[in-house]
């Protein structure tokens, strides 16, 4: 397999568990903000990065 089957490969499965990525995200998000008190906006803009990088069923 080389890579370019593999990249398809995992934005196949990106985009099929679109919703369990973005909710893993929202998680880390919400983890983070326990650890670095102070730092919501930062820690919510990069969540949303995150979020916008990942592919949606269509």
């Amino acid at each position: 397999m080389n890579f370019d089957e593999l990249l398809k490969k995992a934005q196949g499965l990106a985009e099929e568990h679109s919703d369990k990525l973005e909710s893993a995200a929202d998680s880390l998000g919400d983890f983070a903000k326990t650890k670095f008190e102070g730092h919501d906006e930062q820690i919510d803009t990069a969540v949303q990065k995150v979020k916008d990088l990942i592919p949606n069923k269509e």
